[in-house]
């Protein structure tokens, strides 16, 4: 009986070590997703504006929720400069990569809910908003609430913000490229700033 009680537990310890090394193994994959969504994010993000314009999409609000766009001709400068630098077939291979990343990732986090939260689900918000602002760079007419809105400036607007969201769930052989394609954020003065937050306050 001593030597059945044995083997399952060697059994349960063997399939423990082999659960543990398939979700790293899962995790590397889906990370390695998120690399080439974040390098196709931020490269239409310096293609278009390397730093925050100075203004946000001019728009005339109507009833409830409901926004239009001035046309682009009314539209701030730094504006219009950015719409006309989310044109070009650099942007849309850029754009079709980040897809199919986002895509990748959907599919290996599956119905795992702890993978959804952590990856998919911010991952998808970032696609989100840079999916607004390239569809209304193409026709303004896309952007019909205040929550088009949003998303559109923040886009430009948050970069430093969605490159720290990015920079935690990409691999560790992406971070030196990552960190160079965002040296006008500082991301490791911001990584700094959050570990500070995070330390307990000292007592006197």
């Amino acid at each position: 009986m001593e030597i059945f009680i044995r083997i399952g537990y060697i059994v349960m310890i063997a399939a423990i070590v082999l659960c543990f090394y398939f979700s790293r193994k899962q995790q590397h994959g889906l990370r390695e997703a998120v690399d080439r969504f974040a390098f196709a994010y931020v490269k239409i993000s310096n293609h278009v504006s390397a730093r925050p314009p100075a203004a946000e999409l001019a728009v005339e609000r109507g009833e409830g929720d409901a926004v239009r766009p001035l046309p682009l001709r009314e539209q701030p400068e730094a504006i219009r400069t950015v719409i006309e630098r989310a044109s070009g077939g650099k942007v849309v291979k850029l754009y079709d990569e980040m897809m199919d990343a986002m895509l990748e990732i959907e599919n290996r986090c599956g119905r795992h809910r702890r993978m959804n939260s952590q990856f998919r689900e911010p991952i998808a918000a970032l696609f989100h908003k840079a999916r607004t602002f390239l569809t209304a760079s193409e026709h303004l007419e896309n952007i019909r609430t205040a929550a088009d809105k949003q998303a559109f400036d923040s886009f430009l607007r948050d970069q430093g913000d969605d490159r720290m969201v990015l920079l935690r769930r990409i691999t560790g052989g992406a971070g030196e490229q990552f960190s160079a394609l965002s040296k006008h954020y500082d991301l490791a003065a911001r990584e700094a700033a959050e570990r500070e937050k995070k330390r307990p306050a000292r007592g006197r």
